[in-house]
């Protein structure tokens, strides 16, 4: 029975840390999509969009590597509170 319920726990920590990687990466894209589609010209005129390209990808590669991790070790407290 306990290595039923530690696969069962393990399978919805992994579907949990999943949903976190591709929820909170489709939003931020979106909402930085968003920002920069509605900046004024002078933004454009001040940055380079090479600039622009780069700083949004380190961000949202940022958010794809620290929102999953954090989802994980919250899932692994949980279960070693509940353990």
């Amino acid at each position: 029975m306990l290595i039923s319920l530690n696969i069962g726990l393990t399978f919805i920590r992994a579907v949990f840390y999943c949903a976190c990687a591709i929820v909170g990466g489709k939003r931020m894209f979106n909402k930085l999509s968003n920002s920069v589609i509605h900046s004024k010209m002078k933004f454009f005129d001040k940055n380079p969009t090479g600039r622009i390209i780069n700083r949004l990808a380190d961000d949202v590669a940022e958010v794809d590597g620290y929102v999953p991790f954090t989802c994980h070790v919250f899932m692994e407290n949980i279960a070693f509170a509940i353990g």
